[in-house]
């Protein structure tokens, strides 16, 4: 699956919503289409898009583009609200150990 380099001038960052170890994502608005905007480094976030690009299921969100920086770069990708599978799963039941594993 191809994605778009898209101009920097059409992603506006509304709201930080996450950060980690792997970057921040922003809920950020691409024209009228609500986007998330996670700012990765460059080298990684290159990566991070090609590994992105092969990915095409109705259960994973969909690579939309990249907006490039001078040291860093946005994948923007489709915008699920309601927050992260963690706190999803968590809310659920579901008990997640120090590994990252699922009980329950």
């Amino acid at each position: 699956m191809a994605y778009a380099t898209i101009p920097k001038e059409r992603l506006k960052l509304v709201e930080r919503i996450a950060r980690g170890a792997f970057g921040t994502v922003y809920r950020s608005l691409l024209g009228d289409q609500q986007v998330a905007a996670k700012q990765v480094d460059k080298e990684e976030g290159e990566c991070e898009l090609k590994f992105l690009s092969k990915l095409d299921h109705a259960n994973i969100v969909k690579l939309l583009g990249k907006v490039d920086g001078e040291v860093d770069l946005y994948i923007i990708l489709e915008f699920c609200d309601g927050g992260s599978l963690r706190s999803y799963l968590t809310a659920h039941g579901a008990h997640i150990l120090v590994n990252g594993s699922l009980t329950g």
